[in-house]
């Protein structure tokens, strides 16, 4: 897949909520259905979650 964000910086954001890796360990299992997006830090990196229209 090819993500585009524009404008920059959404990098960011991914970073500053990621753990993490640890050479030699393997990466925890995780819930993966969406859930509630990180509010706290979609406002710091001026991010909106776009309302779901299905």
């Amino acid at each position: 897949m090819i993500f585009f964000f524009t404008p920059g910086g959404m990098e960011e954001l991914l970073l500053a909520g990621a753990t993490p890796a640890e050479p030699g360990v393997a990466p925890p299992t995780r819930d993966l259905s969406l859930g509630k997006p990180p509010t706290e830090l979609m406002g710091r990196y001026a991010t909106e979650n776009l309302p779901d229209l299905s």
